[in-house]
């Protein structure tokens, strides 16, 4: 009855929606309308770290635990209609520079990434390499004690991680979830 009175229509017309499992596209439109305005009005604000000072790409940048971060507050069902984020703890933005991401991540765009030491073969994720910062996809190598971290630009050669000393040296600092278009 309720969603009856929102929508301007009968209760027997939304009961028959529901026997035919089908909502007339018009009616869809309006329930996504109406959702939206409920959400607005229960906005959950989620605070993401903007580092302004940390650039990561191939060989620039660096990690300087003294930086102290911009906090930015983004309403969570933006985060989720716009950038697909649905984990919202442990969220940075950075910035990424270079060419070696290309056509992936522009020079100069900005990165949502979730900080997380664990990644799985094929995320494009933060590495840190003796104080270097990588924006690289992750290839995990069965069966070896390898990983290979790639370029999107094939310009670049991959980075191999193969010997203990290497995989004792990278750090996995998170995952890019996201990134901010820049026009």
């Amino acid at each position: 009855e309720e969603l009856a009175l929102k929508l301007g229509t009968t209760k027997d017309n939304i009961n028959k929606w529901i026997q035919r499992d089908k909502v007339p596209e018009k009616w869809t439109l309006k329930i996504r309308h109406l959702e939206r305005q409920d959400n607005s009005n229960t906005t959950e604000m989620i605070t993401i770290n903007l580092y302004e000072d940390i650039q990561a790409s191939a060989g620039y940048g660096n990690l300087n635990s003294d930086i102290v971060p911009t906090k930015m507050q983004f309403d969570k069902n933006f985060l989720v209609q716009f950038f697909n984020i649905t984990r919202f703890d442990n969220l940075d933005i950075i910035r990424v520079i270079g060419d070696s991401m290309l056509p992936l991540i522009n020079d100069g765009e900005y990165i949502i990434v979730e900080r997380t030491h664990s990644a799985k073969s094929g995320d494009t994720v933060i590495a840190n390499i003796q104080g270097d910062l990588y924006v690289k996809r992750l290839k995990r190598v069965p069966y070896e004690d390898k990983i290979i971290l790639e370029s999107y630009n094939k310009e670049y050669p991959p980075i191999n991680i193969d010997t203990p000393e290497k995989l004792d040296d990278l750090k996995i600092i998170g995952i890019v979830k996201s990134k901010i278009k820049l026009y």
